[in-house]
């Protein structure tokens, strides 16, 4: 009796140890080569707390408040992202970007790409680096 009662427990602690492996967020595709964009929104007066990550095989994960989705790109919007990130003008960019007047609803962003991380608020946000933000919040609208 005490044999089948071990067995019971361990195959139910197997069988959770299996569902919970086959269960996870969208994360990292397999096949990404390697990241090209990270980008962080947040702050408005809704909150916001959006990530993006663009990776170099033409796919991109969402993260919006804890829920990840994996997004396919078109060529189009990687051409563009990588025009942006290796112009002359975002080369130049410096590390921060914050407006002479706080506010208490004003978005904050973060792009890591090219080798540089730029922070960034509304109010102060140079055009190289507004053009890239409109393409990656571009990827995000559509989402959630």
């Amino acid at each position: 009796m005490r044999s089948i009662h071990t067995l019971l427990i361990t195959g139910c602690l197997l069988l959770a140890l299996l569902a919970a492996g086959c269960t996870s967020s969208a994360g990292a595709p397999e096949d990404a080569d390697r990241t090209l964009v990270e980008y962080h929104l947040s702050g408005g007066f809704m909150g916001a707390n959006d990530t993006v990550v663009v990776y170099t095989n033409n796919t991109a994960i969402v993260s919006r408040h804890g829920e990840e989705i994996l997004v396919p790109l078109n060529q189009q919007t990687m051409d563009n992202i990588t025009a942006i990130i290796t112009s002359e003008a975002y080369q130049r960019l410096g590390p921060e970007y914050r407006p002479a007047c706080q506010g208490y609803d004003l978005f904050s962003y973060e792009v890591t790409a090219a080798g540089k991380t730029i922070h960034a608020e509304d109010g102060a946000v140079p055009p190289a680096l507004a053009e890239l933000i409109d393409e990656l919040n571009g990827i995000a609208a559509g989402t959630f």
